[in-house]
């Protein structure tokens, strides 16, 4: 459901989406997600001030190291319930453009709030009490457009995270201040390729003293190429820090890769394919992830309020060493999804 008011000077969105998944064999892999959001912008002469809301029911995927997954009991695999979580963001920034020059402010408020994980046989649940926390980031870009077709800018991040509980499950206090410098590009070649590119560099420093300091480069790109009225190429990719419950780790540095393609075969029918990479690098452990999906597909649109995905969706993940305990998986899903929206 989406509600919209535009025009050349302002820009009021709310919007409310939800995504529901039953499994007739696995009730441990059911789960239904839901998304609320407002989103506003408005042009005050030479500068632009936007502002959004988000509240979010999200469940932890299977594939997530976090996740407390299966295991074997008389010849059957028992897993947890998925974990779900709530999430709500607040976030506003102003742009101020006066002539050539860019000059972009932001600051945001995160709080994730997790369930209790269900054990197998529902024997009893697992706290996530220890995962709950809040997090700030302010951001600071100066940038200069060359040409109406690409800008440049350097571009400084300051994060902290703040867990609820001092100490987690095994005695690790996890809450962290991190700070992130970049050079990036935007482009805009006359609505035919748009997108940003970066990279940068970012250091985190953690409440515990046993985690030391983790640094290293950071990239990011989301960059859209319409090859012709029908076809469009798409590269995404990002280089970041997220927080985990990892035994010993104290977070994972995530690097993704991805490249897709979608073609409008009729007015009706879209097809598309998407090939992506990525590790995780667990900070303070000698572990690392590797992660590879592809993903083949069509959407038909019944009608303007009505649309059928047909897909397949391929993943892999292996990881070094192999007595980390990690759970390495190789999986193959073919789904059939309806959606409507108003």
């Amino acid at each position: 459901i989406l509600l919209e008011s535009r025009s050349e000077r302002h820009l009021v969105e709310v919007g409310a989406n939800a995504d529901l998944a039953r499994f007739a064999d696995r009730e441990t892999e059911s789960y239904h997600d839901a998304r609320v959001w407002a989103v506003t912008r408005r042009d005050l002469g030479p500068g632009e001030i936007e502002g959004e809301l988000r509240v979010a029911r999200l469940h932890q995927e299977r594939a997530s190291p976090d996740d407390l997954g299966c295991t074997h009991y008389n010849d059957e695999i028992l897993c947890t319930r998925l974990t779900e979580f709530r999430t709500d963001r607040a976030a506003v920034a102003y742009s101020y453009l006066p002539g050539r020059l860019m000059l972009r402010g932001d600051l945001s408020y995160t709080t994730t709030d997790y369930d209790d994980t269900l054990l197998p046989l529902r024997t009893r649940a697992m706290s996530n009490d220890d995962r709950d926390r809040s997090s700030a980031d302010v951001g600071l870009r100066l940038g200069y457009a060359f040409s109406p077709a690409y800008a440049a800018y350097v571009e400084t991040r300051i994060d902290s995270t703040e867990y609820e509980q001092r100490k987690d499950r095994d005695g690790f206090q996890r809450s962290s201040e991190g700070i992130e410098a970049r050079l990036g590009m935007l482009l805009d070649f006359s609505g035919n390729t748009v997108g940003e590119a970066y990279l940068g560099y970012f250091e985190r420093d953690f409440a515990d003293q046993r985690f030391g300091t983790a640094g290293g480069p950071t990239f990011g790109a989301d960059i859209r190429w319409d090859i012709n009225n029908a076809t469009t190429l798409s590269i995404a990719g990002r280089r970041h820090i997220e927080s985990t419950i990892v035994f010993g780790a104290s977070a994972i540095s995530k690097s993704r890769l991805s490249l897709s393609a979608d073609h409008e075969l009729s007015g009706n029918l879209v097809l598309n394919a998407a090939i992506g990479i990525g590790k995780d690098e667990f900070e303070n452990l000698e572990r690392e992830d590797e992660l590879i999906e592809f993903r083949l597909g069509g959407t038909y649109y019944l009608t303007r309020y009505l649309r059928m995905a047909l897909g397949y969706r391929h993943r892999t993940r292996n990881t070094s060493p192999a007595n980390t305990g990690a759970r390495v998986f190789d999986a193959g899903e073919l789904f059939l999804r309806m959606v409507g929206q108003l």
